[in-house]
């Protein structure tokens, strides 16, 4: 049975294919809300991710941003034009993207001055450029409509603490090398961000769902899908064990860290080794309330 089947209309829902999630989020949608403004400062203050400037710019904002410049501007079709990017996409290949497709001119180097909050041509610093300068300088130099604007999620990429988080004190992205010797990532974080669901509870469970135990007896818990839609009415719901008359709330219930459900989290695209129980434990201590994760499948 698929978990999608338990879904009521009312409760945000998402499918795609062939992906993997981690959503990071408080339990109790009966307390206010975390302050999301003030995680995002402390995460970046802790290291766990990297401020979006320069090569620390999310793989899949920078995609959002290609798709938004070359094909719906330009109307430009990057394969017919016989552009190949690189595995991951970066700032850099993202640039000499648009230069290959006519967009922006060879001789021309973004660069972002710090003192002056201007580009001095022929100059590229990688480590300062964010997309909204990005963007400022393709209007300035009329590569893109006076009207052209770009709305995307505020991701990040891993930090040192996110690495630290990783199982087996993994430094850096994973991968093998295939035949060729051609070094091949896989579980590679793509981007992390706050998704705020407003007053809405948002269930997220994919194909790895697991039917929910009774966490301190095993058992089966044959009636979870009707307590999943009393909860996320009223999150105060309580399920009785027909056995023994023991209450449980929903979070009491092992689910092995297959659904996620509240009115905000942490997405994570493509958590790789991370340590749910480390990043959730450091989210409980920012924010002063408990955090849970789950791992979900599309």
């Amino acid at each position: 049975m698929k978990a999608k089947k338990f879904i009521p209309k009312s409760i945000g829902w998402r499918k795609t294919m062939s992906e993997h999630f981690m959503y990071l989020f408080p339990c109790d949608p009966l307390l206010p809300k975390p302050d999301l403004q003030m995680l995002q400062r402390e995460l970046l203050r802790y290291g766990f991710w990297k401020e979006p400037k320069g090569n620390s710019i999310a793989e899949t904002t920078l995609w959002e941003l290609w798709h938004s410049v070359v094909i719906q501007e330009h109307g430009i079709n990057a394969f017919e034009a016989g552009v190949h990017f690189p595995d991951p996409l970066d700032l850099r290949s993202f640039i000499d993207g648009l230069k290959q497709v006519g967009i922006v001119p060879h001789s021309y180097y973004f660069a972002h001055d710090r003192r002056r909050g201007r580009t001095p041509a022929g100059y590229y610093d990688g480590d300062a450029l964010s997309v909204p300068v990005l963007i400022e300088e393709l209007r300035d130099n009329g590569w893109v409509s006076k009207d052209f604007s770009f709305n995307s999620i505020n991701r990040y990429v891993p930090g040192p603490l996110y690495y630290a988080f990783c199982v087996d004190g993994q430094l850096e992205p994973v991968g093998f090398f295939d035949e060729t010797h051609t070094f091949v990532r896989y579980g590679e974080c793509k981007g992390l961000w706050f998704e705020d669901y407003g007053q809405t509870i948002t269930v997220h469970a994919g194909e790895n769902f697991c039917e929910p135990t009774i966490s301190d007896g095993g058992r089966k818990v044959d009636d979870w899908s009707s307590f999943i839609e009393s909860w996320v009415k009223d999150p105060a719901a309580i399920w009785h064990d027909p056995e023994t008359g023991k209450p449980y709330g929903l979070w009491d219930l092992d689910f092995q860290n297959t659904l996620g459900a509240g009115t905000c989290a942490l997405v994570i695209d493509q958590p790789g080794l991370l340590s749910g129980e480390k990043a959730a434990g450091l989210l409980s201590r920012l924010s002063g309330q408990r955090f849970e994760y789950s791992l979900c499948h599309l």
